[in-house]
């Protein structure tokens, strides 16, 4: 049996076990990579559910998060998890795991604004409106 195949057979079983039911929905763009229902009482049906943000880095270097993936964390707030794998590829990767990081890191955050856009100089918008065939 291949990893792949091995990691979803245990992720299954898991889930049976725990009665816990995890998706991962990052390709459906949600400001997370991953969400867990649990079922927290059978008797009331109350269901714990965990939405979790992934994040990949070298130790020691900053995270970036989305405008879309920060704005779910204020949103959800205790249901929102981020984690964060310092040296991922490495031979010995750690998870650090917070619970409402737009809570518990707004004070360190730093909003970086970017725009992508196509700048077209005067002279040239000259040039072809002169070339315009009456």
């Amino acid at each position: 049996m291949d990893f792949r195949a091995r990691c979803q057979e245990e992720r299954q079983y898991f889930a049976r076990i725990c009665r816990e039911y995890i998706e991962r929905v990052g390709h459906l763009k949600l400001g997370f990579d991953i969400r867990a229902h649990r079922i927290a009482d059978e008797a009331t049906g109350d269901v714990l559910v965990k939405r979790v943000e992934v994040k990949g880095r070298m130790l020691g270097q900053p995270i970036r998060l989305t405008t879309n993936e920060w704005y779910k964390a204020q949103q959800l707030a205790e249901t929102y998890w981020l984690y964060v794998v310092w040296n991922p590829l490495g031979k010995t990767p750690e998870l650090v795991r917070i619970q409402n990081p737009a809570a518990q890191l707004d004070h360190a955050k730093r909003e970086i604004v970017t725009a992508r856009f196509f700048e077209i100089p005067a002279e040239a918008v000259v040039a072809a409106g002169n070339r315009v065939e009456k």
